[in-house]
């Protein structure tokens, strides 16, 4: 990054390139280098959006509500709520979490939701976003997932 201006990631599991992107984040947050909050946050996007939960028939479109939670666990979570309030790594961890949580009874970031106070901002920040793309003109309600921005029912 230092002579290049870049980072190259290098192929792996899709956990462990979040894990990667999330832990540089946070030592370039500690070493105040700034411009590659929005390089991480889309690198994270990317590994999200290429390796979406296995298609459910149980589901409408057969996509699963856990589709962009899919390679997210509750470490990623802990980890990113340790960079700086308002970071882009922070907010795109938690819109990713978005869809789960409207189209879910049991979400899988619920103790995290309840328990991280930090990640329980995010997410309220996350969802006002997204409430604003709700639609209702008619059945079914839709809205915009954050992470693929494809209009997805609401249940």
């Amino acid at each position: 990054w230092i002579c290049l201006g870049r980072v190259v990631f290098r192929e792996c599991a899709p956990d462990v390139a979040i894990t990667t992107a999330i832990e540089f984040a946070r030592l370039a947050d500690m070493c105040c280098i700034t411009g590659i909050e929005s390089m991480m946050a889309e690198h994270i996007k990317a590994v999200i959006l290429t390796n979406p939960a296995p298609e459910d028939p149980q589901y409408d479109g057969w996509k699963a509500p856990d589709t962009n939670t899919y390679c997210l666990s509750s470490e990623h979570i802990t980890s990113a709520v340790g960079l700086p309030e308002r970071h882009l790594v922070r907010a795109i961890i938690a819109a990713a979490t978005i869809e789960g949580y409207l189209r879910q009874h049991r979400y899988k970031f619920e103790k995290e939701a309840a328990s991280v106070p930090e990640f329980a901002f995010d997410l309220l920040k996350a969802l006002r976003a997204t409430t604003e793309t709700i639609t209702c003109r008619s059945i079914p309600v839709t809205f915009e997932d954050p992470i693929s921005r494809t209009r997805l029912k609401l249940n």
